[in-house]
C-alpha cells in the first residue's frame, strides 16, 4: 500500500517518484542528505514555519539562515532571500502555508540564477496550484506531511517528491 500511495502521489504532483518516510521533518533530513548538505552549508528557511524545516539543516550540520516573510501567503519574501545569500548558500527551503503557495515561482528564478537548490517545505498544501501547476513541482524535491492536521492524514508520516533517479535512490538508502 505504502508503494502504491508513493506512485499515486508522485503522479498527482508530476514528479517521477515518491518516497515516503515516519515524518515531514524524517523527509526534509533525508533529502538534504540526499544532496549532500552538510557542515559549513547554508539553508535559506522562513522565519516563520514548523521547528522541523530548521531542524532538519541542523541535523546535517548545515547552518539555517531566517529569512523574513512577505504578507500576502506568509511565504518566503523573495527579496529578502537575495539579500541572505552568501557563496556558502547551497539551498532555498521555502514553505507553503495553511494551503497557500509561496511566492514560489519567483523563488524558483533565484534559485536559478544562483545555482542553488529549491527544496520545497509543503507539508500543509497538498493541492494547491500555480498558474494550474501543482505546488511540490518546482523544486528539485518538495516535502508533504501526513501528521493529524494536514490536508489529507496517515495519523503521521510524510513523503517526498523528485524527477531525479540518483536523488530517489539515495532516499531509499536514508530510509532504510
Amino acid at each position: 500500500n505504502i508503494e502504491k500511495f508513493e506512485r499515486m502521489l508522485a503522479e498527482y504532483i508530476g514528479e517521477k517518484y515518491a518516497v515516503a518516510f515516519n515524518s515531514g521533518t524524517s523527509a526534509l533530513h533525508a533529502i538534504l542528505l540526499a544532496y549532500g548538505v552538510n557542515n559549513g552549508d547554508e539553508v535559506i528557511v522562513p522565519s516563520f514555519t514548523f521547528i522541523g524545516t530548521a531542524n532538519s539543516v541542523l541535523f546535517v550540520k548545515a547552518k539555517p539562515i531566517f529569512a523574513d516573510i512577505e504578507a500576502e501567503t506568509y511565504g518566503l519574501d523573495p527579496e529578502d532571500v537575495k539579500e541572505k545569500i552568501t557563496g556558502k548558500t547551497r539551498a532555498i527551503m521555502p514553505i507553503h502555508c495553511g494551503g497557500l503557495s509561496c511566492r514560489v515561482k519567483e523563488l524558483r528564478e533565484i534559485a536559478e540564477d544562483h545555482k542553488l537548490l529549491l527544496i520545497e517545505d509543503a507539508a500543509e498544501s497538498l493541492g494547491a496550484r500555480v498558474d494550474g501547476k501543482p505546488v511540490g513541482s518546482f523544486g528539485e524535491a518538495a516535502m508533504f506531511s501526513f501528521c493529524g492536521n494536514k490536508v489529507i492524514t496517515t495519523g503521521e508520516g510524510g513523503m517526498l517528491v523528485t524527477d531525479e533517479r540518483d536523488i530517489y535512490e539515495r532516499l531509499k538508502l536514508v530510509r532504510s
